[in-house]
């Protein structure tokens, strides 16, 4: 959340539409996906006859201000959930996402993922994307400018070189 906690109805519906959506991208293990919004993440309600595992937002979002405060309040009493996939100041929340080794095409899923983020990313949330093909999809995207800073680098040596020594052998010889 830009402000405040992710515990509003806009952002909660960006959790799950953000959730759904990464099960679209290539090479996605869908089962693997955990997040507020999956079924995954559940606390344990007891009644007077039983102990329940009840999934924390799924399927549906909680609808009345009260609801979201008990989804609020049940994931501060969960120890797995608060900290690790919502931040303890409420304001962020982790969705984390698990690729079938030989499908992994990181340029694709770089491109795919990216997409995602401008399209949730907005006024009341910002969107972050870690992990190796992130990674990977961020060193291709830059490799252009960084081959042309280092050759642009080289001949910048090259020449101060040249100048110093005045010979060939002067300036080639320090740059092997």
């Amino acid at each position: 959340a830009r402000e405040g906690t992710i515990f509003t109805p806009e952002i909660l519906k960006t959790i799950r539409k953000l959730t759904n959506d990464l099960r679209k991208v290539h090479g996605v293990n869908s089962a693997s996906i955990t997040s507020l919004a999956s079924k995954k993440l559940s606390t344990v309600v007891s009644t007077s006859d039983s102990l329940e595992s009840v999934p924390l937002m799924w399927p549906d979002i909680p609808k009345t201000p009260e609801g979201i405060e008990q989804l609020r309040d049940r994931v501060i009493q969960n120890s797995l959930v608060y900290g690790n996939y919502v931040a303890k100041d409420l304001a962020s929340a982790l969705i984390t996402v698990d690729f079938y080794d030989q499908m992994v095409d990181s340029e694709m899923i770089f491109g795919q993922i990216n997409d995602l983020v401008a399209k949730y990313a907005g006024p009341e949330v910002k969107v972050y994307m870690v992990g190796q093909p992130i990674l990977v999809g961020w060193v291709g995207y830059y490799l252009p400018e960084t081959a042309l800073i280092a050759l642009l680098t080289l001949g910048l040596l090259a020449a101060l070189l040249f100048l110093l020594n005045r010979s060939y052998r002067g300036t080639f010889l320090p740059l092997v």
